[in-house]
């Protein structure tokens, strides 16, 4: 029972690393010259960073799946998610952006508040 290899070996995951590496540098440069010519400080924004790796990362994930010349549904295997976990995913980050409307730095229990005060999340 011989089986063909359709996925990419390790020196192709290596390209594709310095690919999103090279195309993220790319993306930021423009951005960066933007925000220093017409001082909108967009590096600073976290939605403009997301994006920016959003699209190159997006990017070489596809140009990967085009390499493999596979079915996306092969190279991509999902499941559907069960509609009874909406729920409860929809509650936790509506009481995640109630309680902490602004970016906090650090990933700890505790957030800043718009009055200034800590609270944990649990109380």
């Amino acid at each position: 029972m011989e089986q063909t290899r359709k996925f990419p070996g390790f020196g192709y995951a290596l390209l594709l690393m310095l690919a999103a590496l090279v195309l993220m540098v790319g993306l930021i440069i423009p951005v960066a010259v933007v925000d220093f010519l017409f001082k909108m400080k967009l590096v600073e924004h976290p939605g403009v960073m997301s994006c920016i790796s959003l699209v190159s990362s997006g990017t070489v994930i596809f140009v990967g799946a085009l390499i493999t010349k596979a079915p996306f549904r092969e190279v991509f295997p999902m499941k559907p998610v069960r509609p009874a976990l909406a729920l409860p995913v929809i509650l936790s980050v509506l009481a995640r952006s109630s309680c902490c409307p602004k970016r906090t730095i650090g990933c700890d229990t505790r957030c800043r508040c718009r009055d200034g005060s800590r609270k944990f999340l649990s109380t």
